[in-house]
């Protein structure tokens, strides 16, 4: 079903999961920021949860025409 403004009310086409080499990353950069922490090293697990952040909200789409 559409709305009034003609917009699809669900994305068309597949919704894509997030792929498994980003969820490895991602607990990757979680497992590190928790061994920093647990060892004593806050500054430095702070520090590695920002890089993870910064690098997870970059998204490179490539739209390919045939």
């Amino acid at each position: 079903m559409t709305s009034s403004d003609r917009t699809p009310a669900r994305p068309e086409g597949p919704v894509r999961p997030r792929s498994g080499v980003s969820t490895v990353a991602t607990l990757a950069t979680f497992a590190t920021a928790l061994i920093l922490a647990s060892t004593g090293h806050g500054e430095a697990a702070i520090a590695a949860l920002a890089a993870g952040g910064a690098a997870s909200a970059v998204q490179i789409t490539i739209h390919v025409r045939r």
